[in-house]
């Protein structure tokens, strides 16, 4: 019987997917932790395993721009323009 994805692209896709959904929740306990540091490297972890995870991107921009580096935040904003609806 032949394996399905979520993904539809096999399991390195939903691997990645997977890591990428852990460390965004990751990056959750550590803002609830008062962990910054902590919260922005899993943000990044996130980012790492899937570039285009919509909930990494909107969060590590906004972080960025809470922080005053308003260019880095843009940046990190403008992918989200680009995603198909089911991201």
């Amino acid at each position: 019987m032949d394996e399905v994805f979520a993904s539809g692209n096999g399991p390195r896709k939903t691997e990645n997917l997977f890591a990428a959904a852990a460390a965004y929740a990751n990056s959750i306990f550590r803002r609830a932790l008062g962990d910054r540091r902590g919260c922005i490297d899993a943000l990044r972890r996130s980012l790492r395993c899937t570039p285009t995870y919509a909930p990494a991107l909107l969060s590590l921009g906004s972080v960025e721009y809470q922080l005053g580096h308003q260019a880095k935040g843009r940046k990190l904003f403008m992918p989200l323009l680009d995603l198909s609806d089911d991201t």
